[in-house]
């Protein structure tokens, strides 16, 4: 008895699965995982690019023209110390560790209304856009996340 109990084990099983996805229907059943993304270009440190995710881009101006700040020349707010391995550090290339649905961003010294603004984008390499470039909204308006300035105070509030 025990020698047919044990055969009927993995049928069994089959049978409760078949009724757990029946209850459960087919958002139970696990789907491949998505693609990996693309490979990081190596490029010079100098030269502008960007990556699937825009986590290696090396441009260092705003969309007005103004010059980004290095990373580490903030005390207070987003910083390599208050975000680690979001690929800040002691340049100034623009990103976005705050995955700011506005994309890659920089502080800036140089803005007369902000302490940050968006960084312009960068098609990668092969890309193409037939739609041209997307409106975007003033500097820091599409985000819904104030960058706190050097002192602790926010954009558009007063001190």
């Amino acid at each position: 008895m025990a020698r047919s109990a044990s055969r009927l084990a993995p049928l069994l099983l089959l049978l409760c699965l078949a009724a757990l996805l029946a209850v459960s229907g087919p958002a139970f059943v696990p789907s491949a995982p998505s693609a990996a993304p693309s490979a990081v270009v190596q490029t010079p440190r100098d030269e502008t690019f960007l990556d699937d995710l825009g986590r290696d881009y090396r441009g260092r101006q705003t969309l007005s023209g103004y010059k980004c700040r290095l990373w580490t020349s903030h005390e207070n707010g987003i910083t390599p110390s208050t975000h680690p391995g979001a690929g800040l550090g002691d340049h100034s290339y623009c990103r976005n560790p705050d995955w700011d649905p506005g994309g890659i961003w920089c502080y800036t010294s140089e803005h007369p209304l902000t302490n940050w603004e968006h960084c312009a984008p960068i098609q990668a390499a092969g890309a193409t856009d037939e739609a041209g470039p997307r409106p975007r909204a003033a500097s820091g308006a599409s985000s819904a996340l104030a960058r706190p300035r050097a002192g602790g105070a926010v954009p558009g509030e007063a001190a």
